[in-house]
Formats: structure tokens, sequence, C-alpha cells
């Protein structure tokens, strides 16, 4: 009797952990990417440009805003895949994008905006102590 509630427990666990481990990286992409962000955009007509992101992920979703000495703007669409991060973010000065990837720790790529485009990288904020 226990051999045989022991052969119907285990599919069960099985199919548990397999969906489990399936779900967890998928659950776990936007997530690496997520949090704040201290970052510089280079190439642009006004020289060198501190941005920062602040970064919520969901799956392969991102959402959030990136505020500047510009001002603050909501990110429009973005997603982390593979590695790599894309945000779209239109505002009446026009649509931007910034695309990069994540390497140990540290995001790195380009952006355009209308005609202008650069290269950019940040790094993790660093929380402050209390």
């Amino acid at each position: 009797m226990k051999r045989r509630s022991l052969l119907a427990v285990v599919p069960l666990l099985v199919v548990g952990l397999s969906t489990t481990l399936q779900a967890t990286p998928r659950n776990a992409r936007a997530m690496a990417v997520a949090g704040m962000w201290d970052c510089v955009a280079h190439g642009g007509r006004n020289g060198d440009i501190p941005f920062t992101l602040h970064l919520h992920g969901s799956g392969a979703k991102v959402t959030g805003w990136v505020s500047s000495s510009l001002g603050d703007a909501d990110i429009t669409t973005a997603r982390f895949r593979k590695g790599a991060l894309e945000i779209h973010i239109d505002t009446d000065r026009g649509n931007y994008l910034i695309a990069g990837k994540l390497s140990h720790g540290k995001l790195a790529g380009h952006w355009s905006h209308e005609s202008e485009k650069g290269s950019w990288e940040g790094h993790r904020a660093k929380t402050p102590k209390q």
C-alpha cells in the first residue's frame, strides 16, 4: 500500500518540479535589471548626459521611468530577453530608444532619438546606508 501511494505521488512531484524550474527563469528574466541604475549617455549634441533608470520587471516585461536633467519620462514599452534590454520612450520631444546588454552586473549599449544617436552605460545605484 505504501509503495502504491508513493508511485502515485512521484509523477506529481516531477510535474511540479519541472513547472517550477520552467517558470523561475521566465519570471526572473526582467528581475535581473529591476532596480535603480545610474547611467551616462554619450554622443549627443549636449555632451554626456547622466540619467537614472528606475526599472521594475515581470517575466520579459519591464516598466518604469527615466529621470535626467532634461526631465522625467515614463517608459512606453520595454523588455528584457536573453540579456538584452530594449526601452522605448515616447515624449512630446520625440521618441527615444535605449538598448543594451547586461554583462557582469553592468548595462551598456546604444541610444537613439530622432537623428541623434550614441552609446551609454550604467551600473546599479548604490543604496544609501541607513
